[in-house]
C-alpha cells in the first residue's frame, strides 16, 4: 500500500456560492484511495484561498516538503485545479515530483501520473484549463472596453459621471472637482495635500449603490486622489 498525502481547497468565491465543499472533497479522496489501495498519511486543507499563487499556500508547501523528503509516495487531489491554476507551475511541479518518484492523482479526472497516459492527460487538462481562463479574460476585457467606449456603465460609476439608465452622464460639479484637483497637482501640490484640501471643503468621494443599499462617499486619501486625476 502506497503512502500518500491529500490536499483539499475551496476559495472564498466558491464558499459564497456553495460550491465544492471541503467535506465533499475529503470524502471523495478517501473513497478513491480506498479503491486504489492508497494509504492517506497526511491530509491538509486551505479554506477561502485562491490557487493563483502557490507561495501563499503554506499547506501546499508542507505537502511538497513531505514528498521531497520521501515520506509520501503520491499526492491526491479532488481535481487538478485544487492544486494548480498556472499551466507552467503545474507542468514544472509535476516533473519535479516525478523526479522524486511522486505521483499525482486526481479523483474526478482519473489521473495517475505514474503512467505515460496519465501524464499526457494531465498536460492536456492543465493546458485546456489555462486556455479557458485566458479566453474568459479576453471576452470580459473586450466586453468592458466596448461598454466604456460606448459610454455605458461597466462597473461602479466613475467620479465625474452619473449613472442614468445604464449610461454615463457628465456630473458638472464632480467634473469641476476633477479640474481643480488636476490644477492643484500641476501646481506642485502633493496627493496628500489635495486629499486634505478636499476633506476640509467637505467634498465627499463617489458614493455607489442604489436605494437602501446606497453607500455615501467618504474621505479622500492620496490613492483616491491619484485615481481621480488620472
Amino acid at each position: 500500500m502506497k503512502k500518500v498525502g491529500a490536499y483539499i481547497r475551496v476559495s472564498t468565491e466558491e464558499q459564497a456560492r456553495g460550491g465544492v465543499s471541503l467535506e465533499m472533497q475529503e470524502a471523495k479522496i478517501l473513497a478513491y484511495c480506498k479503491v486504489y489501495d492508497l494509504d492517506v498519511m497526511y491530509l491538509t486543507r486551505d479554506e477561502g484561498v485562491s490557487a493563483k499563487d502557490m507561495t501563499h499556500r503554506p499547506h501546499v508547501q508542507s505537502l511538497f516538503d513531505l514528498a521531497y523528503k520521501g515520506e509520501i509516495e503520491g499526492i491526491v487531489v479532488y481535481k487538478t485545479d485544487r492544486l494548480f491554476r498556472n499551466r507552467i507551475d503545474a507542468l514544472v511541479t509535476e516533473e519535479e515530483l516525478r523526479d522524486y518518484g511522486i505521483a499525482l492523482h486526481s479523483v474526478t479526472e482519473h489521473i495517475d501520473t505514474t503512467t505515460a497516459m496519465g501524464r499526457h492527460i494531465f498536460a492536456i487538462i492543465v493546458s485546456q484549463a489555462a486556455f479557458e481562463r485566458e479566453l474568459i479574460a479576453e471576452r470580459t476585457r473586450d466586453a468592458l472596453r466596448h461598454k466604456r467606449d460606448t459610454g455605458c456603465v461597466y462597473n461602479h460609476t466613475p467620479y465625474g459621471f452619473d449613472n442614468v439608465d445604464g449610461r454615463l452622464v457628465s456630473n458638472l460639479f464632480e467634473q469641476g472637482i476633477i479640474t481643480e484637483a488636476r490644477g492643484l497637482r500641476a501646481s506642485g501640490w502633493t496627493l496628500q495635500a489635495i486629499a486634505d484640501h478636499l476633506n476640509e471643503q467637505e467634498v465627499p468621494t463617489k458614493g455607489y449603490g442604489q436605494g437602501e443599499r446606497r453607500v455615501q462617499g467618504g474621505k479622500w486619501y492620496p490613492q483616491s486622489v491619484k485615481n481621480l486625476i488620472s
